[in-house]
């Protein structure tokens, strides 16, 4: 089922488009989803940035590939609103 959620995602992509970040994410989330059955281990790379999917609280986290914190911390990932599979909820 498809639902709105909340993803954190590198500051770098800031300077892509809402648009373009949203339809990037998406598809490769709906891709991973297709090829696993599950959407934690989503790789996303864009603008020379890795980002790994991990669920964070109720969230989506594209948490950077050498970021070894255990939350998005708001000063390095922005907040944007996905349409995504989410199972499990």
């Amino acid at each position: 089922m498809l639902n709105h959620h909340i993803a954190y995602v590198p500051i770098e992509w800031s300077v892509l488009s809402i648009k373009t970040l949203r339809f990037v994410i998406e598809l490769e989330i709906l891709a991973n989803f297709y090829r696993k059955n599950k959407i934690e281990g989503t790789v996303v790379c864009l603008e020379t940035t890795v980002a790994m999917l991990e669920r964070h609280q109720n969230h989506i986290w594209l948490k950077r590939y050498n970021d070894a914190r255990t939350s998005p911390y708001h000063n390095d990932y922005i907040a944007i609103l996905i349409s995504c599979i989410l199972p499990g909820q």
